[in-house]
């Protein structure tokens, strides 16, 4: 990672509303406050944008980054709505030296996690748990839309691009589980 990336990552860390673009590889722009990184994954406290609240964590990888914006002058509405709000993140006990550690943090305190491989399969969601871990893959025991267990899937950690828990999406299904 780029000296200059990291001090901002640093300088942001926990103060300041941030997207990131991963234009044009990734459409989707991930939002809100970075709690931790390392060196090739940013882990954010996610900001829903659509109800404007702090929903879940998310780890992303620093490579697939292009742009970001910072919202922290007070021109923007984005920043005064956040200090309306007073949004507090917090960062969650996981390691976010490799996808495994973070993973695996992760599991341990959710109850589920949802993995994309967004340059693979742009619109592919999994939501489930992790079973196993070798040095390059991660096998993932899935839900269904229904909360019904099904088979498992394998991933190879370098196709991840995203990793999300904590959220109300996975919150919820974790409470319907059967």
């Amino acid at each position: 990672m780029k000296s200059a990336f990291r001090r901002l990552l640093e300088r942001t860390r926990g103060k300041s509303l941030i997207e990131f673009d991963r234009r044009p590889k990734i459409h989707e722009r991930t939002a809100g406050y970075v709690v931790g990184f390392g060196d090739t994954l940013i882990l954010m406290h996610q900001l829903d944008w659509d109800v404007f609240v702090l929903n879940g964590y998310c780890l992303i990888r620093i490579s697939d980054v292009r742009n970001y914006r910072i919202f922290s002058r007070d021109c923007y509405w984005q920043c005064k709505a956040a200090r309306q709000k007073s949004f507090r993140p917090i960062a969650p006990e996981i390691s976010v030296a490799t996808w495994r550690s973070a993973i695996s943090g992760a599991a341990e305190s959710f109850p589920l996690l949802c993995f994309e491989t967004e340059l693979r399969l742009p619109d592919k969601l999994w939501v489930g748990k992790p079973v196993a871990m070798t040095e390059k893959t991660l096998t993932v025991r899935g839900l269904d839309p229904y909360a019904e267990w099904c088979a498992n899937s394998r991933f190879h950690f370098e196709d991840l691009t995203k990793v999300q828990f904590g959220g109300g999406y996975e919150s919820a299904l974790a409470l319907s589980m059967k």
